[in-house]
């Protein structure tokens, strides 16, 4: 299971609880705090996954430029990211 499933699966159970017509949150009308939480959780798995997918991307061209191997040494950082970054 990746994050996206899980996140699938937490925002269906939240789905279920809100719909439990024996819950007292929902015959009040109430917020179900924890299927609230579920949602959040969800939200934050799918926007880190994300993050992941994108750092992921990064790396992969980084390592297709040439002289990645050359450190820009005033920074500390390698010379193939200063001029990708430039490009942007």
């Amino acid at each position: 299971m990746n994050a996206n499933e899980l996140a699938d699966a937490m925002e269906i159970r939240a789905s279920i609880r809100r719909k439990a017509t024996s819950r007292k949150s929902v015959t009040e009308g109430a917020n179900d705090r924890l299927a609230d939480q579920l949602d959040q959780a969800a939200a934050m798995l799918r926007q880190q996954q994300a993050e992941i997918e994108k750092l992921r991307s990064w790396v992969e061209m980084l390592v297709e430029v040439p002289f990645f191997n050359e450190i820009d040494h005033y920074r500390g950082i390698p010379v193939a990211i200063l001029r990708k970054a430039q490009e942007k």
